[in-house]
């Protein structure tokens, strides 16, 4: 295993120079094990990236800020714990939030159990929490860094089979669902309120909702929140009651025990290790 500081350079890939574009990050941080490669990149607030690809099959998890994908095969806005698996050769462009990001990526040669995958993003759940265990390793355990790429490389393809995929998106008005969970997070409609707004049934809403973003209205609503606190964790010093208070939970043992269960870190592990 070896590490890289300042002098490494981004992943891999071609991309066409625009205005706002840069071709080349340096990583804040890059550890090669056996045929992988582990980097941490921020990207500047607003970052355009322009149609590019990495000549690496990849997994990569968003640790901070927002990031918006977009392929031939369709669109994905991603935040704190959301999960991409990219094959080699994947054509895509990416727009940065107004906070940038930071990212954990981990790209391998060769790897046939990532070779034949498509292109597809998850929003939390048990892909996040096996690349979390990448990041704290590569923090607190270095030595036991390879074994434990390994293991993620040899789940990561099940924990995403099943999943919904990045490709043609959920009818308007789920998306309006999804737009007002988002905008109304610290108070969030319920079920019924958002299904008699649609003009269908509370069951076929739950149905519709799940099918597209593979949780429950509840469940995202969590998701969400851990979103929230991810952000507010990074941009302040503000205790974590606080911080649980404006994301929406109840409490600073409510916001725990989610955080577990969406991340299996406890929120002032996660915040040690941003």
């Amino acid at each position: 295993m070896t590490r890289k500081g300042e002098e490494g350079t981004g992943p891999t890939g071609r991309s066409t120079p625009g205005p706002d574009h840069v071709t080349r990050l340096r990583p804040e941080s890059e550890v090669r094990t056996g045929r992988a490669r582990a980097l941490e990149t921020r990207y500047p607030a607003g970052l355009r990236l322009d149609r590019h690809h990495h000549d690496r099959a990849s997994l990569t998890l968003v640790l901070e800020g927002r990031v918006l994908e977009r392929t031939e095969d369709g669109v994905h806005r991603a935040g704190p714990g959301s999960v991409v698996m990219k094959p080699a050769g994947t054509e895509h462009a990416n727009r940065f939030g107004d906070s940038g990001a930071r990212t954990l990526l981990l790209d391998v040669e060769g790897d046939a159990r990532l070779r034949e995958r498509e292109w597809r993003w998850t929003d939390g759940g048990p892909p996040a929490r096996a690349m979390l265990r990448v990041l704290e390793a590569l923090r607190l355990w270095p030595e036991d860094l390879d074994s434990v790429v390994d293991e993620v490389l040899a789940e990561m393809p099940s924990l995403l089979d099943g999943r919904p995929g990045s490709g043609e998106g959920p009818p308007g008005w789920i998306r309006q669902v999804r737009r007002r969970l988002e905008e109304e997070l610290r108070d969030p409609p319920l079920v019924r309120h958002l299904a008699a707004e649609a003009d269908v049934h509370p069951t076929y809403l739950t149905r519709r909702f799940k099918r597209a973003y593979g949780s429950t209205v509840t469940g995202y609503v969590r998701h969400l929140r851990v979103q929230e606190a991810v952000r507010r964790m990074s941009d302040s010093a503000s205790s974590l009651g606080r911080v649980a208070l404006e994301a929406g939970f109840a409490d600073h043992s409510h916001m725990c025990r989610v955080f577990r269960r969406e991340t299996g870190l406890t929120p002032g592990r996660y915040r040690e290790l941003l």
